[in-house]
């Protein structure tokens, strides 16, 4: 083999290498830290109620809310100096 063919040969094997450098057979999967884009979006509203609504007047707001697509995802009591104390309620759905 004269030394223009190695040459040629060699330069053709080295740029054949930096061509797959670093290219792995998962490379054109999506990256796991990457949002999908079935990724939810929601919206949430907050409703806040004290001690004295009636538990018929909650069920029915409640139930309202989940007709409307509406889930509690949580609720906190907190205390007030006058009037005893309110429920703060968050709830979520998916963004319209």
């Amino acid at each position: 083999m004269s030394n223009h063919a190695r040459l040629l040969s060699l330069l053709l094997l080295f740029a054949l290498a930096l061509g797959l450098h670093g290219r792995t057979a998962v490379a054109d999967e999506p990256r796991k830290d990457a949002p999908s884009k079935a990724t939810p979006k929601w919206e949430y509203k907050s409703l806040q109620m004290g001690l004295w609504v009636k538990t018929s007047d909650m069920d029915k707001a409640f139930n309202e809310l989940g007709e409307q697509g509406w889930e509690m995802v949580t609720s906190n009591f907190t205390v007030q100096p006058v009037g005893g104390g309110v429920t703060n309620y968050v709830f979520k759905r998916p963004k319209r």
